[in-house]
């Protein structure tokens, strides 16, 4: 998925913390679990980051017509 969305955007579009969480997640394969450890922050906290990084990165899609 994400690696062919590099193809479309540019990264710096996300924020640092976006980029971590879908990088983890998708590029690392970590799981919600692993990358809440990893931040020291809750599982849930982590997927809730996780939902609007991919909205966000929704969004960006949508613009550039995709």
């Amino acid at each position: 998925l994400l690696g062919r969305v590099t193809e479309y955007i540019d990264w710096r579009e996300l924020s640092d913390k976006d980029r971590d969480v879908l990088t983890l997640r998708y590029w690392s394969g970590l799981s919600f679990g692993e990358i809440a450890e990893t931040n020291g922050k809750t599982e849930t906290a982590v997927r809730v980051h996780h939902h609007r990084a991919l909205a966000k990165l929704e969004t960006i899609l949508k613009h550039y017509g995709n």
